[in-house]
């Protein structure tokens, strides 16, 4: 399917209910795929695919070979009488990229799943309560090539909720070195990128940073996923995030 006719898709099927980016958001992630032109990506949070559709609809014309989408549920969040992903297929039905969908499946099981390296470009829209945000790029960090970009959403999220909950990715975004960063201007600026540095350890400080911000999270964190993080911490990055983490944990948890 052509952009233009995948755009027009997204668009005629956007509204408030199927939990996906706003119609300037998608152009503008459409102009970012095109630019870097990815031959992997990977995607944290499917929902209803609208956006993996659309993320693979690009990349079947700028020679893209592999888009992965994770989600940790296996039916739609909004309506769990559909399966996660199921408009995928509404923008893009063609063979190559190949689109595996993978529910019951996060960001924090990457590194099990991907060699490092393994992708050129992420996008992350998932659980926006800190410190979630922050835990996704640790744990995908080793699957990102050198240079990767990776784009968030929902940046301003936390302005819209009264309780501020979703201020994930804003507390990230606060801590990254300004020359990785960059916002995205449509709706608001409620999207940014994250230039992967050549070596990951790079981001340590920022993600310590961010690690001993307040947690926002709403439900219990599983103790599942604290070990699981932890392992990547200790396996990917240095003693230092371990330790804010070690922090973090013992006052948050």
């Amino acid at each position: 399917m052509p952009i233009e006719t995948a755009l027009a898709k997204f668009e005629s099927l956007y509204d408030n209910t199927i939990g996906t980016i706003a119609p300037t958001e998608a152009s503008a992630l459409v102009d970012l795929v095109s630019k870097h032109q990815p031959k992997s990506f990977l995607e944290i949070g499917t929902a209803s695919g609208v956006t993996t559709g659309l993320i693979a609809a690009v990349m079947s014309e700028n020679g893209g070979i592999d888009v992965q989408s994770l989600d940790i549920s296996p039916t739609f969040f909004r309506d769990n009488t559909k399966p996660v992903g199921y408009l995928c297929g509404e923008l893009f039905d063609g063979e190559t990229p190949a689109v595996t969908i993978r529910s019951r499946t996060t960001a924090l099981h990457a590194a099990q799943l991907f060699d490092p390296g393994t992708f050129d470009m992420a996008f992350i829209d998932a659980n926006h309560e800190h410190p979630w945000p922050t835990f996704d790029l640790i744990a995908i960090a080793s699957s990102l090539a050198s240079r990767a970009v990776v784009v968030f959403h929902d940046l301003a999220l936390y302005t819209f909720q009264e309780n501020g909950s979703g201020v994930g990715p804003k507390h990230l975004f606060d801590q990254i070195p300004e020359r990785l960063r960059c916002i995205i201007e449509p709706n608001l600026g409620n999207m940014y990128t994250l230039t992967m540095p050549d070596d990951i350890s790079a981001l340590a400080p920022a993600l310590k940073a961010s690690l001993l911000m307040p947690w926002t999270h709403s439900r219990r964190i599983s103790f599942h996923s604290i070990l699981a993080t932890r392992g990547a911490i200790h396996k990917f990055w240095p003693p230092e995030l371990m330790k804010a983490f070690d922090t973090a944990v013992e006052r948050y948890y």
